[in-house]
């Protein structure tokens, strides 16, 4: 497998917010009202941002399949369909001047700054090993599963899901705002590993609002210092399905505080890096043929587990920054939460998308930019 961000990316990343981006598409009209370039549609020509990973989405022609998108030496083929492109970038700090091209239209350029937040308020990702584990998660065979695959994936899903709540705040009109991650020297994300007291004997037999608990006591005690200051959100490694109980063991998804706790029922549908992300979102193989567990919203396949799976653990994360159920059926903190494919996928399940179907509500999202964590 490749590393965390792809074989060619050279990044330096932190985590932060973009306030004030403008909505401008840009670019030349060519025959029948299509595009004769990329046309960027949630960027301005130039823009600054303070997060590494960027999401650029906007219009080719319909017969082009695909875009090539360059920052310096990093390069990636990323999915057109139905005239519409969506593609990551991971930014260097300073200034990123990024091509976008497309089969028969010319190029276009965006100019994009990162320039990273400083804040004390964190939010940290935690992989809980127990006491007699190895940090193997649930998987099928030949699928890497071990502790640090785990760690790239949480990773990976941190970056994913600082991404998603900046352009989901920007389109509530809130500007980019968006959550710091706890980042190591390098200004990698750093994925804490937590050894916890609990065998995995132990884990399997509580039901979720004991493990929430007492992960959440562990954590204040392995981080005295934190209190006010950091969020956690934690997946479990020892969470098991079996399927001939048709029963998950040390599965929950709760938030509250300073936890937001999930299992890794899933985790091995996740991707590793940003070359896994189509493949991973469009992963049509059914759970059940492996007996593994199905958390998909009855969709059944390994793309919709991912969405739901990361979908869930930006809900809880929402809990733990204070958000109630919003009562708006497309959002975050409602079960809009398992379309979080569809911000970062022109397709699913083979087919164009046409309506997202997730946001912030009004009400959360004017609750998150109060908080000291997206200011």
């Amino acid at each position: 497998m490749g590393n965390l961000y792809g074989s060619k990316s050279r990044i330096v990343l932190l985590a932060g917010v973009l306030f004030g981006v403008s909505l401008v598409g840009w670019g030349c009209a060519g025959k029948g009202n299509e595009p004769a370039v990329p046309v960027v549609e949630n960027l301005a020509s130039t823009a600054t941002v303070d997060y590494p990973l960027l999401l650029v989405r906007g219009r080719v022609k319909s017969t082009a399949d695909q875009v090539t998108v360059e920052n310096g030496q990093d390069l990636h083929k990323w999915p057109a369909a139905g005239g519409q492109f969506k593609a990551l970038v991971m930014l260097n700090a300073g200034e990123n001047r990024i091509r976008i091209s497309a089969p028969k239209h010319a190029s276009t350029d965006i100019t994009v700054t990162y320039s990273p937040r400083k804040t004390e308020h964190l939010v940290r990702l935690v992989y809980i090993l127990s006491a007699d584990g190895d940090g193997r998660f649930q998987a099928p065979p030949e699928e890497p599963n071990d502790l640090d695959s785990a760690k790239k994936r949480m990773a990976l899903a941190g970056l994913l899901l600082q991404t998603a709540t900046a352009e989901m705040m920007y389109e509530a009109g809130q500007g980019r705002r968006t959550f710091q991650l706890v980042a190591e020297e390098s200004g990698l994300p750093h994925v804490e590993v937590l050894r916890s007291s609990l065998t995995t004997q132990q884990a399997r037999a509580m039901a979720g609002l004991q493990l929430w608990r007492h992960f959440r006591e562990e954590l204040l005690a392995a981080y005295p210092q934190d209190q006010g200051r950091v969020k956690n959100v934690a997946c479990m490694s020892m969470t098991w399905f079996e399927p001939g109980r048709r029963q998950p063991y040390a599965h929950t998804a709760l938030g509250a505080d300073t936890l937001a706790l999930f299992s890794t029922g899933g985790m091995h549908a996740w991707a590793q890096d940003l070359d896994e992300v189509v493949k991973c979102f469009s992963d049509p193989r059914r759970p059940e043929d492996f007996g593994l567990f199905d958390d998909s919203a009855f969709r059944n396949s390994f793309w919709a587990n991912y969405a739901t799976g990361l979908g869930a653990l930006l809900h809880e994360l929402g809990h733990a920054f204070g958000l109630v159920h919003s009562g708006d059926r497309e959002g975050v903190m409602e079960r809009g939460f398992d379309h979080i494919n569809r911000l970062f996928m022109v397709t699913e399940d083979g087919k164009p998308i046409r309506d997202t179907k997730i946001r912030w509500a009004q009400t959360s999202a004017k609750q998150l930019a109060e908080s000291p964590w997206f200011q």
